[in-house]
């Protein structure tokens, strides 16, 4: 952090400096004020820098294909032009090096199996907090697939069910 003086006002301002050992985040969602809030609120931890946006599923196979240096894809499931979740398997055969992480507001156990059943690393609800969305990110970045609490506290209260398709 520098401190930093303009006239009688003490002002601090924290520096960001981008390294390689920065984990490159890719934010998809169709909702401005989430992606704003996750996008400053991963820049401001520092470790993170988030390389690209996107608003629906064009969108974001163009951002897929254009940046190479993805580490980390945060996914919404229901974008205007259809259900992200049916492109996961896809997006994992063409991106391998991509961990793509669910960010959703479905909390039933069909969509959050299919997402994973799909071949998502992690599935994150939308009521979470931020320490849980980190421990995803940097879990999935271990190659280890992670589901927040929620989800998995849903999961195991619905084992029966099976995976279902969406419609937008």
């Amino acid at each position: 952090m520098g401190v930093f003086k303009s006239g009688n006002m003490v002002m601090q301002k924290k520096l960001v400096i981008f390294t390689p050992d920065m984990i490159k985040i890719a934010i998809s969602d169709d909702h401005k004020v989430m992606t704003e809030s996750l996008d400053t609120m991963l820049k401001q931890n520092g470790e993170f820098e988030v390389v690209a946006h996107s608003a629906n599923i064009a969108e974001c196979e163009a951002m897929l294909e254009q940046n190479a240096d993805i580490d980390v894809l945060i996914l919404d499931v229901g974008m205007p032009d259809g259900n992200s979740l049916d492109y996961v398997e896809t997006w994992k055969d063409r991106y391998p090096e991509v961990r793509i992480l669910v960010l959703s507001t479905y909390a039933e156990a069909a969509v959050i199996n299919r997402a994973l059943s799909c071949g998502s690393d992690g599935y994150v609800l939308k009521t979470c907090g931020k320490e849980e969305l980190l421990e995803g990110i940097h879990s999935v970045m271990r190659g280890d697939q992670y589901v927040c609490k929620e989800a998995v506290a849903i999961l195991e209260a619905h084992p029966q069910l099976d995976v279902v398709e969406l419609t937008p």
